[in-house]
Order: C-alpha cells, then structure tokens, then sequence
C-alpha cells in the first residue's frame, strides 16, 4: 500500500508472479506502492509462531494451528 516499504529484489522473487504482476501494473501507474511480506514457518503444528494476542483464541486441531473468533463464531487457520 502507499507508504510501505519497497520490497527488495529478493523479496519480489518470493511472490507468485501473479502478485508481482500486479504490483507492476499498480507502480507502473506512478504511485508509490510498497508492501510487507510475511513467511510461514514450514512447521504449522504448533501455534508458537502466532503473537500472544491471537495464541489467548488458538489451539491445535488436526495437527494444524487453529484460530477461533469468537465474534463470528468462525474457526481458520493461520499462517501469520
């Protein structure tokens, strides 16, 4: 979005070519797009890798971080 950092060459080389086509199209209109880019850990079997704001609504389900919100009565899974 505007304002973010630009991402390096070796962060743009981690994205689908899909999503870097699209920041293309979005900078090559002159603006000043940045982004954030985030990993996964390979290992999801735990929910270590969450902060502890979203640890307080999540447990393992089938070998997997689950998040629960409550407000939606909704369970995903998270990646972040």
């Amino acid at each position: 979005g505007p304002g973010l950092p630009q991402l390096t060459d070796e962060q743009r080389a981690l994205l689908p070519g899909s999503v870097r086509d699209e920041l293309d199209g979005i900078a090559g209109g002159g603006s000043n797009v940045g982004a954030l880019l985030f990993r996964s850990p390979q290992d999801q079997s735990s929910c270590s890798h969450l902060g502890p704001t979203m640890q307080q609504s999540s447990t393992v389900k089938n070998g997997r971080c689950d998040f629960y919100e409550p407000f939606g009565q909704t369970n995903s899974w998270r990646v972040l």
